[in-house]
C-alpha cells in the first residue's frame, strides 16, 4: 500500500469509527444529547446555504475514498511472468519461474552457498536474473559471483535459447553455524 492510500484509509477509519460509535450509543444514551447533535446538524448544515458546497465536497470525498477502497482489491496484472515466442510448430511460453529454477539449480551445485533465492524478469528481448545468496564463511565472493554469473548465463541460454541480459548477484549474508565458538 502506498502512503496516500494509507492516509485515506486512516481518515476513513476515524470518521467511520466516530459515526459507528454515535450509532451504537444512540439507543442507550440520553435522548437529549442525541437530539442536540441532530438539531445542530440540521440547523447548521442542512438548512444553511453556506454549507451546501462543503457537504457536497465531503460527499464527493467519501465517494472517492469508497471507490479507492473498493478498487484496492482489483489488481491490474502487468504480466512479466512469461516470455512467449512462436516457431514453426506453435507457440512456446517460458515462465519466469522456470528461469529462476535454472538459476537456483546452478547455485545449489556450489558448496559455498548456504541459501539462494532467484528472481527473473523479462525485458524486451532478454531476461535478467537476480540471485540473492547466503554464503558460508571463507567464501571468495568475487570468484564465486563471477563463476555463478557465467554458469547461470550459459545454462539459461542453453536450455531456453533466451538471451540473458544480466545476472545480478546479491550477497545478503554470511552463515555462521550455531554452537561454534572460536
Amino acid at each position: 500500500m502506498n502512503l496516500l492510500f494509507r492516509i485515506l484509509v486512516a481518515i476513513y477509519a476515524v470518521i467511520a469509527s466516530v459515526i459507528s460509535g454515535l450509532m451504537m450509543i444512540s439507543p442507550f444514551a440520553d435522548k437529549q444529547i442525541m437530539e442536540m447533535i441532530l438539531n445542530y446538524a440540521d440547523l447548521n448544515l442542512y438548512r444553511s446555504n453556506r454549507y451546501d458546497i462543503l457537504i457536497f465536497l465531503l460527499g464527493l470525498l467519501f465517494l472517492f475514498v469508497n471507490l479507492v477502497i473498493l478498487s484496492s482489491g482489483i489488481r491490474v496484472r502487468h504480466s512479466n511472468k512469461t516470455y512467449c515466442f512462436k516457431n514453426d510448430h506453435g507457440l512456446i511460453r517460458i515462465s519466469a519461474n522456470s528461469i529462476e529454477n535454472i538459476a537456483l539449480s546452478v547455485a545449489r551445485k556450489s558448496t559455498s552457498i548456504r541459501d539462494a533465492k532467484a528472481k527473473a524478469k523479462f525485458k524486451q528481448d532478454s531476461v535478467e536474473v537476480t540471485l540473492r545468496l547466503v554464503v558460508y564463511p571463507d567464501t571468495q565472493v568475487p570468484t564465486l559471483s563471477e563463476l555463478l554469473q557465467e554458469n547461470i548465463q550459459s545454462s539459461v541460454e542453453a536450455m531456453t535459447e533466451l538471451k540473458v541480459g544480466l545476472v545480478d548477484i546479491n550477497i545478503e549474508g554470511v552463515h555462521i553455524a550455531a554452537g561454534k565458538e572460536g
